[in-house]
C-alpha cells in the first residue's frame, strides 16, 4: 500500500487542483514525483 511521492510547486490554482488529482487516478497511493513551473504556459503537462 506505500507509494506515496509527490512533488508539485507552481502551476497555479492549488497547483492545478493537484496536477489534475494525479491524473485521474483521484489519488489513492498517489506517485507523480515533481513538477516545478514559472508558467512558460505551464510546461505541457
Amino acid at each position: 500500500m506505500k507509494i506515496v511521492r509527490i512533488g508539485i510547486h507552481g502551476l497555479g490554482v492549488q497547483g492545478s487542483y493537484y496536477a489534475d488529482l494525479i491524473p485521474e487516478g483521484k489519488v489513492n497511493n498517489l506517485k507523480l514525483g515533481a513538477i516545478c513551473t514559472s508558467n512558460s504556459e505551464k510546461e505541457a503537462i
